[in-house]
C-alpha cells in the first residue's frame, strides 16, 4: 500500500481536531442555508447540562462539584471546536478624552475569560464586549450571540432563570456569551458562602468507605472536582494536602493507608510539602497496582453512603451493585452453591463446612470472620505493591527535601518518574 500525505504542514489546533467545523473568517463563504446549519450546530447544547450546588443533605456536593468542572471542559472543547473562543479574552479599554470613543488598553497578555473568570469584574467583561460590537469583525458578533445562545440552552432551568433576571437590565451592546457565562460562573459557585463551606467541610469529612468497594478511582474524581471548584473560587483551604492525605489514609485496607501515613509523617516531621494534584495522581498509582495484583480485598458494602442500592450482582450474588461495577474481577471459575441457583465468585465468604484457607491468583488468603474479609497471609515473594509505592514515596520525600542546592520542583520531578514509568521501577530506580 502506497501512503500519501500532504505537503504542507496543519498547525497544532488543526492537527488535534481542535480547527473547528469552519474557521470563523470562513464564515462569510457560506450560502445561508449551510450558515444556518453551522449555527445550529455551535449553538447546540451539551448533554449534561450545568446545575447549581446544592446544600441538601441528601446530595453529595463531591460529585456535584466534578459535575461543573467536566460541564467546564466539553464547554471549552465546543467552544474551540466552532471557533467561539476569541471573544472571551478580554480587552480591557478606556475613554478617549478628546471625543470620547473607546480605546483598547495595551495587554501583552489579555486575560481568557474561560480560565481567569474570577480575576475579572462584570463591568469589564461588559467593557470588552461592548468593543468587539463596535470595532470588532462580524464573526465577533457572530461568536458572542451564538455562545450566549449555546450557554443559555446549557444550563438547567433554574440556573437560566437566575441568570436571565441578572442581565435583564443588561444594554444589548454589551450582552453577549461572556457576560452570560461570568453572570452563570458567579451563581454556582457563590450560591451563598454555605455553599462553599459545605463544599469545604466535606473535604475533610468524605470517607473512602462510603463509596462501594472503596473504589479510589471514583473518590479522586469527586475529590479533584471539589478541588478545581474551590479552586476557581479562590477558596482553596491553605491545608486542603492534609486533608487529602487524612481522607486517603482512612481506607479499610492497611496497605494503602501506609502510603499516606509516610506522607503525613513527612509533611510533620520534614515540613516535607505536596501538591494536591501529586496526592490525587499517588492514590490512583497505588490502588490500579493493587488491584491488578488481586491486592485490593475492600468489604464490597459501604458505611454510611448515599451509594447504596439493592440491585443484585451478578458476578458473585452480592447487594448493592450491578455486575458491569463490580469492584471485584470477573469472575472466571464460577461456583454454584448447590442449595441456591446463584453464582458465587472468589472473594465469598465460606459456609458451613467450606474450607477457611484457599489460593486467590495465586496467592494464599485466610478468611477473617471479624472483618469478613479475606486477608492475604504472609508471603515473602509477594511483596505488596502499595509497599513499593510507600517507599517510593518516602524516597521522594527525602529526595525532595529544600534546601540551600535544591530546587522547589524536586517533589514534583521525582512524582511524574512515579507516574511515567511505573511504582516498582521508580523504586527500583531511586535505591540503586
Amino acid at each position: 500500500m502506497k501512503l500519501e500525505f500532504n505537503k504542507q504542514a496543519r498547525n497544532n489546533l488543526e492537527a488535534i481536531g481542535a480547527g473547528g467545523a469552519i474557521k470563523k473568517d470562513k464564515r462569510v463563504l457560506l450560502k445561508l442555508p449551510d450558515l444556518g446549519k453551522l449555527e445550529a450546530r455551535a449553538t447546540s447544547p451539551l448533554l449534561d447540562k450545568f446545575t447549581l450546588l446544592t446544600l441538601g443533605e441528601k446530595e453529595d456536593q463531591l460529585a456535584n462539584a466534578y459535575s461543573v468542572t467536566m460541564r467546564l471542559v466539553e464547554m471549552t472543547k465546543h467552544f474551540k471546536r466552532f471557533d467561539l473562543q476569541d471573544v472571551f479574552y478580554i480587552v480591557k479599554t478606556t475613554v478617549d478624552a478628546t471625543d470620547g470613543s473607546l480605546q483598547p488598553v495595551t495587554s501583552p497578555a489579555p486575560l481568557y475569560l474561560l480560565d481567569d473568570y474570577a480575576k475579572v469584574s462584570i463591568k469589564e467583561v461588559q467593557d470588552s464586549i461592548q468593543f468587539f460590537r463596535i470595532y470588532g469583525k462580524d464573526y465577533h458578533i457572530q461568536n458572542l450571540e451564538w455562545s450566549e445562545l449555546f450557554l443559555e440552552q446549557s444550563c438547567e432551568d433554574e440556573l437560566k432563570k437566575k441568570v436571565l433576571e441578572n442581565m435583564m437590565n443588561v444594554p444589548d451592546l454589551e450582552r453577549g456569551g461572556p457576560l452570560f457565562f461570568k453572570i452563570m460562573m458567579n451563581i454556582i459557585t457563590s450560591n451563598t458562602e454555605e455553599a462553599i463551606r459545605t463544599l469545604t467541610s466535606k473535604l475533610s469529612t468524605f470517607k473512602i468507605t462510603s463509596i462501594q468497594g472503596e473504589n479510589i478511582n471514583k473518590a479522586v474524581s469527586q475529590l479533584r472536582g471539589a478541588y478545581r471548584c474551590l479552586l476557581i473560587s479562590e477558596k482553596v483551604p491553605h491545608d486542603i494536602s492534609d486533608r487529602l492525605i487524612n481522607v486517603f489514609r482512612n481506607t479499610s485496607v492497611e496497605e494503602f493507608n501506609s502510603t499516606f501515613k509516610t506522607m503525613k509523617d513527612n509533611i510533620r516531621i520534614e515540613n516535607q510539602k505536596y501538591e494536591t494534584e501529586d496526592i490525587l495522581q499517588i492514590a490512583e498509582l497505588t490502588y490500579t497496582e493493587m488491584m491488578e495484583n488481586g491486592l485490593w480485598n475492600a468489604p464490597l458494602t459501604t458505611q454510611e453512603s448515599s451509594f447504596v442500592v439493592t440491585t443484585t450482582c451478578w458476578n458473585f450474588g452480592g447487594k448493592g451493585h450491578k455486575a458491569d461495577e463490580c469492584p471485584s474481577k470477573k469472575v472466571t471459575n464460577q461456583v454454584i452453591h448447590p442449595t441456591q441457583n446463584r453464582i458465587r465468585g472468589k472473594w465469598s465468604a465460606p459456609r458451613n463446612g467450606e474450607p477457611h484457607m484457599k489460593t486467590i491468583n495465586g496467592k494464599l488468603f485466610k478468611y477473617n470472620p471479624n472483618s469478613k474479609r479475606w486477608d492475604k497471609q504472609s508471603d515473602e515473594a509477594g511483596l505488596s505493591s502499595a509497599a513499593g509505592v510507600s517507599n517510593a514515596v518516602t524516597k521522594v520525600a527525602s529526595d525532595s527535601k529544600p534546601s540551600e542546592t535544591s530546587e522547589p520542583a524536586a517533589c514534583v520531578a521525582s512524582f511524574s518518574t512515579i507516574v511515567q514509568t511505573g511504582a516498582q521501577d521508580a523504586f527500583n530506580r531511586f535505591s540503586h
